[in-house]
C-alpha cells in the first residue's frame, strides 16, 4: 500500500486524490495495487515514479504533467474524461432545470470542464451565459 505525507500537499490536490468524487481518486485507488509505484509531495505537487523513474506529476489547480509514457498516464487520461463527462452532463442537466439552486452548484464543473466536444461545450458553455444575463 501506498503512503504519503500529506503535510505539504496543496488542498485542491488532496480532493482531488482522496474525496471518491475527486478527479484523481480512480487514480489513487489504482496506485494503492501497484508496487512498482511509489510517489513524494514536492512543491505541494504529487510526484510519481515507477521504479525510480518520474512518470506524472499532479497538482491542485493545474494540468498533470505527463512525463513518460506509464499505464499509469493511460489510466489518468480515461478517468479524466470520465470526470469531465460526469461534469458536463451534471451541469446541462442543472440548466436545463434552471433553477437559482441548480445553477449555484454547477460553478465549479463550469469552470473545470475541458472540451470533450467542440460543440457540446460550446452550446452549453452560451445556455450558461444566457441564463446568468436572464438571472441579472
Amino acid at each position: 500500500m501506498l503512503t504519503i505525507d500529506t503535510t505539504n500537499m496543496c488542498s485542491h490536490l488532496q480532493k482531488k486524490l482522496f474525496e471518491e468524487d475527486g478527479m484523481f481518486h480512480s487514480l489513487w485507488i489504482a496506485m494503492q495495487n501497484d508496487s512498482e509505484l511509489t510517489a513524494v509531495v514536492r512543491s505541494r505537487q504529487l510526484h510519481i515514479y515507477r521504479n525510480g523513474k518520474k512518470v506524472l506529476v499532479l497538482a491542485g489547480k493545474s494540468a498533470p504533467k505527463m512525463i513518460r509514457e506509464d499505464p499509469i498516464c493511460k489510466l489518468l487520461q480515461i478517468e479524466r474524461i470520465k470526470w469531465m463527462e460526469q461534469r458536463f452532463n451534471n451541469a446541462l442537466a442543472a440548466i436545463m432545470d434552471g433553477t437559482t439552486d441548480s445553477l449555484k452548484t454547477i460553478k465549479e464543473d463550469i469552470a473545470e470542464l475541458g472540451v470533450l466536444s467542440e460543440d457540446g461545450i460550446w452550446n452549453l458553455l452560451a445556455d450558461y451565459r444566457d441564463i446568468q444575463k436572464k438571472k441579472q
